[in-house]
């Protein structure tokens, strides 16, 4: 079983798809949408900040079912509109949590379901996110030139130096990972206390 089939497996055994309205938030490419479909929701939206800047799919539809580019700080939705909204690997990318989370509030029908997974953060292992080529794939090698955590012990001159020594030039250009890692504006760089205190 795929990890999207599993996820919505999971999902499904806590609050029924069935005939539900539900928004994904963060849907990347649409695979977990895919699975979901098959518990027979009523409606389902999946919306993505990046979708043709990171996951290279533009916006599309079927009989019960959409994808659209669509910001967690601003929903563009009527009150009261859905049944369960999903969100996995998504939260490390807002930079205005407590929006969003408001947002998913005023969206979500009264006893509706919020099911969230805010991991990656910042404070994991990659939390600088430097070698993700999207969500869900990454490049090994490129992950394997920072140092478990590097990103909270070490500051810019620090990690510049270390990549320099680990000859991680022949890899990337060292400036431009180090920019990535300390200044990119697909992570948001909060602790999990921080993350906590909004929910």
């Amino acid at each position: 079983m795929c990890i999207y089939a599993e996820c919505a497996a999971k999902i499904d055994s806590i609050v029924s798809f069935s005939d539900k309205r539900v928004l994904e938030i963060g849907c990347g490419s649409g695979e977990l949408l895919k699975e979901i479909l098959k518990y027979n929701p009523k409606h389902i939206i999946g919306i993505d900040l990046v979708l043709s800047e990171w996951w290279g799919i533009g916006e599309s539809q079927g009989e019960n079912w959409c994808v659209k580019d669509g910001n967690a700080e601003a929903l563009s939705f009527y009150d009261n509109s859905f049944d369960i909204i999903i969100s996995t690997a998504t939260f490390e990318h807002i930079n205005n949590v407590e929006a969003a989370l408001s947002e998913i509030k005023r969206v979500l029908k009264p006893y509706g379901v919020f099911y969230t997974s805010f991991m990656p953060i910042w404070t994991s292992v990659v939390g600088h996110h430097f070698g993700a080529n999207s969500a869900t794939t990454w490049d090994v090698e490129l992950v394997k030139l920072i140092p478990p955590w590097g990103h909270l012990y070490m500051d810019e001159a620090e990690m510049t130096e270390h990549l320099l020594k680990i000859n991680a030039g022949d890899k990337v250009n060292i400036d431009n990972a180090v920019d990535f890692i300390y200044r990119s504006k697909i992570i948001n760089r909060l602790s999990r206390t921080e993350v906590y205190t909004h929910i």
